[in-house]
């Protein structure tokens, strides 16, 4: 679900003024790495 929710703060972003962008620009990243840390949870036993 993070990897969706990073797209569409990209898209989001994409349609944006470039001075709101400031307020937003770590989203997509941050959901990423949120996703990340979510397969790493499920790959690794006993977690």
């Amino acid at each position: 679900m993070h990897l969706g929710y990073a797209v569409r703060y990209q898209e989001f972003l994409d349609g944006i003024e470039r001075s709101e962008r400031i307020y937003h620009e770590g989203d997509p990243a941050s959901e990423v790495r949120a996703a990340l840390a979510a397969a790493d949870a499920l790959s690794v036993p006993g977690r």
